[in-house]
């Protein structure tokens, strides 16, 4: 299925439309509420704790909790007998996790996610509110995993150290959108769920050549496995996420009734 296909001939239909009906240009940001799931991660998480339960005043929480983020975006909008829409943006979303020890030392995990996307919508309208499906497109998905260790003065040769990262990453997300218009503004919300995510064929890696060099230049799926064997399972990337969005837009009409 080439997603890139259908959201050009939304687009096209869109411009279509009889100039007789209300035509909108907004731009704008939000906030990203992101519920990520990972069976690699949960099994990172859980194996870390566990491999270091003696020591542990602090466990790993995993990336379950909850993210928030933020999103920049640009959309034309339809609001007529029905109401549609088109946008794109840019997205970025952030979580802190770590584990502290009774000796005082601390292992910090960043979690860095951020994307383009492009959305298209189609609904109902009453009044001024509008609400209907969304399908949003994520493309240059790029998941970042900066971990550190706050008091290690040598770096160990099996350390998490690193800065690992996968690119180039797609994924699709199917929800629902509602709305309104309170001219010059509009205000949207929209929950979407995962339906495909890339990147079950690749690993976080850290380019590094000390870490090229050392075996564990790719960030692992179980601690255990790391820890203690020659070779290791890395953690892949197909990372997906449950969002909320709220955003808030500038529209400016370009066609009036």
């Amino acid at each position: 299925m080439n997603i890139q296909k259908y959201l050009l001939l939304g687009y096209i239909c869109l411009l279509s439309l009889a100039l007789s009906a209300q035509h909108y240009i907004s731009a704008g940001a939000g906030i990203n509420i992101s519920f990520y799931q990972s069976a690699d991660m949960d099994l990172f998480e859980q194996s870390y704790n566990r491999i270091n339960g003696a020591g542990l005043t602090e466990p790993l929480k995993g990336i379950n909790n909850g993210a928030a983020g933020f999103r920049l975006l640009g959309s034309y909008h339809y609001l007529g007998k029905f109401y549609a829409g088109i946008g794109a943006g840019w997205q970025r979303s952030v979580i802190r996790d770590g584990a502290g020890y009774g000796n005082g030392e601390e292992r910090e995990f960043v979690f860095t996610f951020s994307s383009l996307f492009s959305d298209i919508e189609f609904g109902a309208t009453l009044d001024a509110y509008h609400i209907g499906g969304v399908a949003e497109l994520a493309f240059q998905r790029k998941i970042r995993i900066e971990s550190s260790h706050n008091s290690r003065d040598t770096v160990l040769v099996k350390s998490l150290d690193g800065d690992y990262i996968s690119d180039g990453l797609r994924s699709l997300h199917l929800g629902l959108s509602a709305g309104v218009l309170r001219p010059p503004l509009l205000i949207n919300v929209k929950i979407l769920l995962p339906v495909y995510t890339s990147g079950e064929d690749k690993s976080l890696t850290d380019a590094s050549a000390a870490k090229q060099a050392a075996n564990t230049a790719e960030f692992p799926a179980d601690f255990d496995e790391y820890a203690n064997q020659p070779t290791y399972t890395p953690m892949r990337s197909n990372i997906s996420s449950i969002r909320l969005v709220l955003s808030m837009s500038l529209a400016l009409p370009v066609f009036a009734r």
